[in-house]
């Protein structure tokens, strides 16, 4: 997964920014919900002072007043009251702002800082969200008709209330979900990163045979390799098993693709394999799995999903590779699987691995728990990356 790296004082303030046309524009890390649960509390105040003054009580810490006119969380009485709060990155521009503030748990008087500049817009959606039920596919329904909100804080918000919605919502809210429109959203050609993104996810769910030639003809027009996972991935929901020729022979088997593509194929199987009407077979899964057994370097990538597939039929061909000289990468996954297998004839399979490489099995069980094996599924999360939005 593409990792986006952003400086640590904006990614504290749950923004980082996207790989969008415009170089100012943000796509949060956090909901506002989720922003909400962070803190003791919340409010939309007004800039009551346009100078940033220094306390003396912090040293070279810059501090604005500002005026609360909505309380989102937090003491009703906050409202009209005037306070102190900690801006980020100089001094704050607009005439909103979102503050949040932790108690003290000595003094227990809260802490205040400026998360971000507020629209009209944006206020008006925080204060409708602020009274939504917390989660399910209600929740989602709300937030669909904003995915393309002519407000981008208000739009970026709604999508990312579907990036960490629950899987059963997710699907539940993407039946309602018109494909026609997801296509039309798709094929605008300055759509930003994360939105293709989520909205080829929704696809994958929504979307029909037309589709997915669309989406083959994309995949052989245009060169799309940081974001190919979610492409491929919706082509074979779309597709199903008769996509996985052109997958296999394209990113699996072709020894001119690149590693990043082969990668991209295993997480759109992976993605696929996770739906819960997947379309693909366990048997399909497991031959596509291991075609990459032929191919030392990238093996060790599809040991796990073997496991978790249970293709314990695959034990000899592991064991084998196990003993191959230039396959050590291969080996401590190679004995989680053979742990992970329930067979009696694994248990002297892995005594004959102990003898052979002691050191490989010694750190397979040290690091390594049995249940690791199931840490290869795909949800939209995973697919975004770990601080932020993968490009496209």
């Amino acid at each position: 997964m593409c990792v986006l790296l952003v400086p640590v004082d904006v990614r504290a303030e749950g923004l980082v920014p996207t790989t969008a046309t415009s170089a100012d524009r943000f796509m949060p890390v956090w909901t506002f919900t989720e922003i909400l649960g962070q803190n003791h509390a919340a409010v939309i105040a007004r800039r009551s002072d346009s100078s940033v003054s220094d306390l003396t009580s912090q040293k070279n810490t810059k501090y604005a007043s500002f005026e609360i006119s909505d309380v989102l969380k937090g003491e009703p009485s906050l409202a009209g009251s005037t306070v102190v709060a900690r801006p980020s990155g100089g001094d704050p521009k607009g005439e909103m702002f979102l503050l949040v503030g932790k108690r003290s748990k000595s003094s227990k008087e809260i802490s205040w800082r400026v998360a971000r500049s507020v629209t009209q817009a944006y206020r008006e959606h925080v204060l409708t969200v602020n009274g939504l039920e917390q989660s399910g596919a209600q929740r989602l329904t709300f937030f669909q008709t904003l995915l393309e909100h002519a407000d981008q804080s208000v739009s970026a918000n709604a999508h990312l209330e579907f990036v960490v919605a629950a899987d059963d919502a997710f699907e539940r809210a993407c039946d309602q979900l018109d494909r026609t429109k997801i296509r039309q959203w798709l094929s605008e050609p300055d759509i930003a990163a994360d939105r293709r993104r989520l909205y080829l996810a929704m696809l994958a769910r929504c979307g029909n045979a037309a589709d997915a030639e669309w989406i083959q003809q994309e995949l052989t027009a245009r060169d799309i390799p940081a974001s190919l996972d979610i492409w491929l991935g919706c082509y074979l929901a779309l597709k199903g098993e008769a996509g996985l020729p052109m997958v296999h022979s394209r990113y699996l088997v072709d020894s001119q693709a690149t590693f990043a593509e082969t990668y991209a194929a295993i997480q759109a199987l992976r993605f696929v394999r996770d739906l819960p009407s997947s379309p693909l077979s366990r048997k399909s899964l497991i031959l596509s799995f291991r075609l990459l057994l032929e191919n030392s370097a990238l093996a060790d990538l599809v040991i796990p999903d073997l496991a978790r597939l249970k293709d314990w039929e695959s034990m000899d061909r592991l064991v084998a590779l196990f003993k191959e000289p230039d396959a050590e990468r291969c080996r401590v996954p190679v004995v989680n699987f053979i742990r992970a297998c329930p067979t009696a004839i694994a248990k002297e399979r892995l005594k004959e691995m102990d003898m052979l490489d002691p050191e490989a099995v010694r750190h397979a069980k040290s690091f390594f728990g049995v249940a690791d094996l199931s840490k290869t599924r795909v949800t939209l999360r995973r697919l975004y990356g770990v601080n932020g939005i993968s490009g496209c």
